[in-house]
């Protein structure tokens, strides 16, 4: 519910600050078994939301990184946590 919350949210900020590569980052996503996409609070930062075990982290990022090149660039792989987030390669 929480992914589904936040790709509402980020569509719904998509229609004041239009990002080209919103709709098919979505769909990428989607089709990998990812639960959703986020938007950071200024918009130029995308995430994908998904379960680990759902998604395979670096097949999904070589998908995304065939897909658009440079015009996306991968800064990380973030755990959700009560409280923030950190770096899912620290475990």
């Amino acid at each position: 519910l929480v992914a589904e919350a936040a790709t509402q949210s980020t569509l719904l900020d998509h229609r004041i600050l239009p990002r080209p590569q919103l709709h098919p980052l979505l769909a990428l996503a989607r089709a990998a078994g990812a639960l959703g996409i986020n938007c950071a609070h200024g918009g130029t930062v995308l995430g994908v939301l998904y379960r680990r075990g759902d998604v395979v982290a670096d097949a999904l990022a070589e998908k995304i990184d065939r897909a658009f090149g440079s015009c996306l660039e991968l800064v990380g792989d973030f755990a959700a946590i009560g409280g923030g987030c950190r770096d899912a390669t620290l475990g």
